[in-house]
């Protein structure tokens, strides 16, 4: 929480454009990397021929895995990086810089608060995630210092 007042604070300082993303089910887009295995649901069971309940073999992560959010992060940041932002020390911030603008993603979870200079930077990025992810826009976007006057 710390990294991201630090950002909200520099950006209401520096008069940047802040935006709001949220992935949609983000954890089912995350390959799984070892074999889970869960009882069934109480009233839909299944027997085997033995009369003993089955159980399912998990093709995709489902919320509330402890893997889960570590995987989540892990391929994220990988399409991060690979999209050319680089991590900051804290993990939740990576940064982007082209000739003249910046760009700073936050990222809480399955949340993104994207940072910029300028809006055509903060629109190819919002496309280029778009293509990766499935997402949610919060549309409005917010001039900190605009908004308080």
């Amino acid at each position: 929480m710390t990294s991201v007042r630090a950002v909200m604070q520099f950006a209401a300082q520096n008069n940047y454009i802040v935006n709001q993303m949220d992935v949609k089910t983000a954890y089912l887009n995350v390959p799984i990397d070892c074999e889970i295995y869960m009882e069934q649901a109480k009233g839909y069971e299944v027997l085997c021929k033995s009369n003993e309940p089955l159980v399912y073999k998990l093709n995709k992560l489902l919320y509330g895995l402890k893997q889960g959010g570590r995987n989540w992060n892990n391929l994220l940041s990988k399409k991060l990086v690979d999209g050319r932002f680089k991590q900051s020390n804290s993990p939740c911030i990576f940064v982007k810089h082209d000739s003249k603008d910046i760009i700073f993603l936050l990222i809480w979870v399955d949340d993104m608060i994207l940072v910029s200079t300028s809006v055509s930077l903060l629109d190819n990025e919002k496309a280029a995630l778009s293509q990766k992810f499935k997402m949610k826009y919060f549309d409005k976007f917010l001039n900190l210092l605009e908004s308080t006057s």
